[in-house]
């Protein structure tokens, strides 16, 4: 397995523990403004890529990264709500 596929649920899990605490942040939005990490070839692929100088909220970020398997959306919430909490 490519770590980056099981980094996706500790991910989610810190994530959703902030949302107990304060549920707008699924509402929130990250500014997706460059590609984050290494692009790696995916088996199982986004179904749709994110689009640059776009936001995107945190509900949706992790439905793509849990759901769609989606590398750059674990990475943006990483960057932009993880690492800033």
């Amino acid at each position: 397995y490519n770590p980056s596929s099981l980094m996706k649920i500790p991910v989610a899990l810190a994530s959703l523990k902030l949302v107990e605490k304060d549920p707008s942040l699924l509402q929130k939005t990250f500014l997706y403004d460059s590609i984050l990490g290494q692009q790696v070839d995916q088996f199982y692929g986004p179904k749709e890529l994110l689009r640059l100088q776009q936001s995107y909220t945190l509900e949706n970020l992790l439905f793509r990264t849990l759901a769609w398997s989606d590398n750059q959306a674990n990475n943006l919430i990483i960057r932009d709500l993880v690492t800033n909490s």
